[in-house]
């Protein structure tokens, strides 16, 4: 038993009671006062807790401690033994140190839901196992729960608990009045549903910040219990969702009968409520309260508007680019092509010095995942969406430096495996997104909990918990919990949910496996930024941190220095392709304080800071976005032909080459659809193969047709090998030639046709269509279509070869 010590004067304390020696009042209640003392024989504090022999006879108070001493659970706080000091009783109890929900509530006015939902199962832990043993606590409030610095609860003061159904109103009535139940003021007999009912008194004030009952005196009060009607929790606080305002109004129902019968009938409501499911268990945990917990915090995320959008293509990026191989070049490149910013980043990205090896000559994203491969492409193309989604909010400078420190963090982890024999170069790009992802937790705790966060925030600043204790505390889970749970909803890769472990402390030993190696680097290179962005003594934590991974990672303070100098220019040049600003970014800033005071440093630094203007865009960015829609367009055309043209000659193969061409097509003039379909002359049918653009994968298995002597232009377009250029499909010269299923599949407004012909023999058609009516298609375009369609054509023709 305990609380958060009130000091009073020492004149005011009894000199002893027994042999205890009291120190300081914990509080004051209607039964009596509780103590913090000093038991001199045993040299241990406790709680004591006196009570008045006029409210309390002896033998009923033999019976109250007999029952308490039954009880052994970690939510209860253990009686030690009884006594009596100058023919008052007094119970010694366990010292607990916490604070009371009492006051929390009076701090914090309301809890969250998570948290309160978190603290009444707690509560219905402990009750649960004293109704096991026939015991009911009867006088359950804010007051006798406490909550320790890791937010654990102990129930306390079981001082008027009975044995179950043994006692009735015959007796005086015995409790808190503002948390009694309507039949502990009637001639009924009471048994665990009176628990049950200050359970939901308690949650329902968590929830809310109101009491359920109040009023100036307590005969008010007890009216109130018996006859006053109580509004759902949601009336105080439109937060509360109707499915957790049903399991507080059955807790509250005034006819026992009505409530839950028993603790753990609550608990499954709760827990059905968190969408808790006993047969798919956390595989990373067996702790089934961590499960639900990151259950229910998904939950929350997905109503934010933005969180599914992202989820969803984050996943489909990982789906597309899965380690087994399956999914094709064409497949991910979609994905990527869904979202032209995207698109348009990548590109530039793999053309960059981050990328230096490739020489800027990859103009489309099909190329690039060729050429790179998956891991390389899935890295940058996941590290764009991560980094934007986070920095783009305005919860500014927060969560803007944590995100640059996640981005910082990865592309330190990508330099040093570039020194390790162990890792592999595919392997060096899984080190960027693995340590990039590695706090992943706390940046979308951050982004999306910012109240929560700030509440760790202060539990580790003002109580000196760690932010583990305080997470559980404020959350239920951990940073690392919470991002692996997010990790599999995201389908990762289980490396990047491996290397969110924390490692021990103390020296870290050589990885037996390149996993481990990766999850070294990802603790090593978050480890350094949390030094740049926090550390006093940062020359002296470098040190310390180069002897913690010596053996892992064979680091150096030296080494370090020269490892931040390579990094914080490759950082440099990854944020100049996103248009960002660094100049003002703590931990960019930290970092370029900590490399070597060096001309080509200087001069690096001068030419980053120099190089923006307002709103964060580089110079060089602005030359290049000064182009119009039409040059970019432009622009794609002829560098896709040219690399095509490459390719043919490098014995690319016939899935690369078409796939390119139809990502030209796509990218350079704006069509919504473009798709590749094949005639099959021995079946007399033609069907799409694979394709680019909105809504393609609903498409790709509907658009097939069988050659007939019908005059629509897809008919002519294989029999005959004619060209269509349909800018209004609704005109008088086109509207009877549009056949009924490409209507009905995609309601274009323009269409092109171009057939593929080899050997004189039409072997396909490119398809590609638009829905909207202004889009114009300039002759320059069309010549470059014809361009691109040949090259498709040639490497068909390479292929039969």
């Amino acid at each position: 038993m305990g609380a958060t010590v009130n000091k009073i004067t020492n004149a005011a304390l009894p000199t002893h009671i027994g042999r205890f020696q009291p120190i300081d009042i914990l509080g004051r209640g209607a039964q009596g006062i509780v103590y913090l003392a000093e038991d001199t024989q045993l040299g241990r504090k406790v709680a004591i807790k006196t009570l008045d022999k006029k409210r309390q006879d002896a033998e009923q108070l033999n019976q109250e401690a007999k029952n308490v001493s039954q009880l052994n659970h970690s939510n209860i706080i253990p009686l030690y033994e009884i006594g009596f000091h100058n023919d008052n009783p007094f119970l010694v109890y366990q010292y607990y140190e916490g604070e009371q929900l009492k006051q929390r509530l009076q701090k914090e006015n309301k809890l969250k839901q998570f948290e309160a939902v978190n603290i009444i199962n707690q509560v219905l832990d402990g009750i649960g196992y004293a109704h096991n043993n026939n015991i009911v606590h009867r006088d359950l409030n804010p007051s006798n729960l406490l909550i320790d610095k890791e937010g654990n609860i102990r129930v306390m003061d079981f001082g008027i608990s009975v044995i179950a159904g043994t006692m009735t109103t015959n007796t005086d009535v015995t409790g808190t009045a503002n948390y009694l139940a309507p039949e502990q003021l009637t001639n009924s007999e009471l048994g665990p549903s009176v628990d049950i009912f200050a359970c939901g008194l308690i949650l329902y004030e968590m929830l809310t910040g109101h009491q359920v009952y109040s009023a100036n005196n307590t005969m008010a009060v007890m009216y109130k219990i018996s006859n006053e009607t109580v509004a759902p929790p949601s009336k105080r606080n439109s937060d509360i969702d109707k499915d957790l305002d049903t399991i507080v109004m059955k807790a509250l129902e005034k006819d026992p009968a009505n409530r839950y019968a028993n603790v753990i009938e609550m608990q499954t409501a709760l827990k059905k409520y968190l969408k808790v499911d006993d047969d798919d268990d956390d595989t990373e945990s067996s702790d089934s309260s961590t499960s639900s917990t990151i259950d229910f915090l998904l939950r929350r995320m997905k109503r934010k508007k933005d969180f599914p959008a992202v989820s969803a293509h984050i996943t489909e990026i990982n789906q597309k680019s899965s380690m087994s191989g399956v999914s094709s070049a064409t497949e991910l490149s979609n994905v990527i092509l869904k979202d032209f910013a995207l698109t348009t980043k990548v590109i530039r990205l793999v053309n960059s010095s981050f990328y230096g090896q490739f020489g800027g000559e990859i103009t489309t994203v099909s190329r690039a995942v060729v050429i790179l491969g998956y891991e390389h492409v899935r890295a940058a193309v996941l590290s764009i969406i991560l980094f934007e989604h986070l920095q783009n909010n305005e919860q500014a400078n927060e969560l803007k430096n944590a995100a640059y420190t996640a981005l910082m963090s990865g592309i330190i982890a990508r330099e040093k495996a570039k020194q390790l024999q162990q890792i592999s170069e595919d392997e060096v790009e899984s080190a960027f997104v693995t340590s990039m992802f590695h706090l992943l937790g706390k940046l979308l705790s951050i982004y999306y909990f910012p109240e929560e966060f700030e509440a760790v925030k202060t539990l580790v600043s003002n109580r000196g918990v760690d932010e583990d204790q305080a997470m559980r505390s404020i959350l239920g889970v951990t940073y690392e919990q919470l991002g692996r749970g997010i990790a599999k909803e995201w389908q990762l890769p289980d490396i990047i949910g491996a290397s969110m472990k924390k490692l021990p402390e103390g020296v870290v030993p050589v990885a037996k496996n390149p996993e481990e190696s990766l999850r070294h680097l990802a603790c090593f290179s978050n480890e350094l930024c949390a030094i740049t962005n926090d550390s006093d003594d940062r020359e002296q934590a470098y040190e310390e941190l180069a002897a913690r991974f010596n053996k892992s990672l064979g680091t150096s303070k030296d080494g370090i220095a020269d490892l931040l100098d390579t990094s914080i220019k490759e950082a440099e040049e990854f944020t100049r392709i996103l248009n960002i600003d660094t100049s003002n970014v703590t931990v960019f800033k930290n970092l370029r304080n900590n490399i070597d005071d060096n001309e080509e440093a200087e001069q690096s630094t001068t030419i980053n800071n120099n190089a923006t203007i307002e709103n964060g865009v580089s110079i060089e960015t602005v030359k290049v976005d000064k182009k119009t829609p039409e040059q970019n367009q432009h622009d794609i055309l002829v560098n896709g032909i040219a690399e095509i043209t490459d390719s043919l000659l490098s014995g690319s193969s016939l899935n690369e080459i078409l796939t390119m061409v139809l990502e030209t097509i796509y990218r350079g003039m704006g069509f919504n659809r473009v798709l590749f379909a094949i005639h099959n002359a021995k079946n007399k049918q033609v069907m799409a193969r694979f394709g680019l653009g909105k809504e393609i994968d609903e498409i790709i298995p509907e658009f097939r047709y069988a050659i007939t002597n019908t005059e629509d232009i897809f008919n002519s377009t294989i029999r005959k090998g004619t060209e269509y250029i349909v800018l209004d499909v609704d005109s008088d010269e086109y509207k009877d030639k549009i056949p009924a299923w490409l209507r009905k599949l995609t309601m274009p407004t323009t269409v092109v046709l171009y057939p593929l012909i080899v050997n004189k023999k039409c072997l396909g058609l490119i398809y590609a269509d638009n829905d909207d009516s202004n889009i114009n298609i300039s002759m320059e375009a069309l010549g470059f279509f014809k361009t691109l369609r040949n090259q498709a054509s040639l490497a068909i023709q390479q292929a039969q070869k």
